[in-house]
């Protein structure tokens, strides 16, 4: 036990380094559409900007257009002391709880395209925050359903569904490599990417594994999808804690301690797994980060390619290894390829 806790302190430590590495931020713009009332119609998403806070009357009707151009009717039907409702589109309405959220299909095509937060209400006036869900945040339960309902075969191990295993429909999760996909994922256009995370949705760490395991690591990922909205630091990785059910150091170490026999060892086993796991989701954090400076076109997208498929193999590698000292050098040489990266970036 003293010696995980000591490992888990060590891999911490390592990883803090990285927020004063950071050669861009990764928390997506914010911005305004305007006074209430109504004075501004629009409410506009670009690639740098994919939050909107805005003040909006009862009966004030807005055109939502995304980042990647397409248009939307929403209108605030009423707001009331705790909640407000919305159409969407003149038909479908969806009620918003007052300090609660809603993620909306715009057009019914089984696709989240928006979050929208109600935070608070003045009279017939609500303070609406409208995120754009972009990336795997935009998957919703239809495309979810979809990445789980593939046949297994006798050993176990998922099977892609008919039309992608035929490579029809997949521009990349049908390619054999792991570089080769990251290169073809990271250069399709978003709504290419929407498009192939609805065929099979099936993060790279996951490919490896089988059965069970394979449908956990893709939960996991479907866990964490919500954390893109913090900005880099402490307020995303407490998101992944949240999510993955992983209390402070001495909170689980109390839990442990306080069993026996069989039922400490499950206590230790599962909580090294889970700080596995947010290991594993720092590797994925500096993934992503780097992709958002390709997109920013701060960063070479050669350079982004040979990264993040160094890094997808460090997961791999990360798993299938089952010593505290191997784990923690993968740790030190993914610390090592990300200042090797940033180095590059600030050139």
């Amino acid at each position: 036990m003293k010696k995980f806790l000591l490992f888990l302190f060590i891999g911490v430590f390592l990883f803090a380094s990285y927020e004063t590495l950071a050669a861009g931020g990764g928390g997506g713009g914010s911005g305004s559409g305007g006074g209430g009332g109504g004075s501004e119609q629009r409410l506009r998403f670009t690639s740098d900007i994919n939050q909107i806070s805005n003040n909006i009357k009862e009966e004030v009707s807005k055109t939502v257009t995304l980042s990647n151009g397409r248009e939307y009717k929403i209108a605030i039907s009423s707001v009331n002391v705790d909640n407000a409702v919305i159409i969407i589109q003149d038909s479908d309405s969806i009620k918003i709880p007052l300090g609660g959220d809603k993620e909306v299909d715009l057009d019914n095509d089984g696709v989240y395209h928006l979050k929208i937060l109600l935070n608070s209400v003045s009279g017939r006036t609500g303070n609406f925050a409208f995120r754009e869900l972009r990336g795997n945040e935009r998957r919703s339960t239809k495309m979810i359903a979809v990445a789980n309902v593939a046949d297994r075969t006798a050993s176990g191990k998922r099977e892609l569904p008919e039309q992608a295993s035929r490579g029809k429909g997949l521009k990349c999760g049908h390619l054999s490599t792991v570089r080769e996909r990251v290169d073809c994922r990271l250069k399709l256009e978003r709504d290419e990417l929407y498009e192939e995370n609805e065929l099979l949705y099936l993060p790279e760490e996951c490919r490896a594994l089988e059965g069970d395991e394979q449908d956990k690591c893709i939960e996991n990922y479907q866990k964490t999808q919500r954390c893109w909205k913090f900005p880099v630091g402490d307020a995303r990785i407490n998101c992944v804690k949240e999510n993955l059910k992983l209390k402070t150091l001495k909170e689980e170490k109390e839990s442990c301690k306080n069993k026996t026999g069989d039922e400490r060892k499950i206590c230790v086993n599962d909580y090294k797994k889970k700080a596995f796991d947010l290991v594993k989701f720092r590797f994925y954090d500096l993934e992503e980060r780097a992709e958002e400076l390709k997109e920013k076109e701060i960063a070479d997208e050669e350079d982004v390619i040979n990264l993040v498929s160094a890094l997808e193999e460090k997961k791999a590698e990360f798993n299938n290894t089952s010593t505290i000292k191997e784990k923690k050098r993968i740790i030190l040489e993914v610390r090592q390829l990300w200042k090797d990266f940033v180095r590059k970036v600030k050139k």
